[in-house]
């Protein structure tokens, strides 16, 4: 968690959030394309959303960066989401 004397890193907050946006929008690209089913680029691009969106709102949230880089955090989503969860 941040403390008082270092405020959650909104810029970078807000740089996964763009980013992942972004993702999200190439997911609805191929989406909106010729395949009939979700391919693996698909599925990579909706989890690499997904994974953003956490790790921005984590941020936000207060959650440091060097905590959303542990081995065992840095990629799971469920992790993520349990983290979210627990801040809101």
């Amino acid at each position: 968690m941040a403390t008082p004397d270092s405020p959650p890193n909104k810029f970078l907050a807000v740089s996964h959030l763009t980013d992942a946006q972004q993702y999200r929008q190439a997911a609805r690209i191929l989406a909106d394309s010729q395949f009939q089913q979700i391919t693996s680029p698909q599925y990579f691009l909706i989890s690499q959303s997904i994974e953003l969106y956490l790790k921005a709102f984590n941020i936000a949230a207060g959650v440091k960066q060097s905590e959303l880089k542990k081995l065992d955090t840095r990629h799971s989503l469920a992790k993520l989401f349990k983290m979210a969860n627990e801040h809101g």
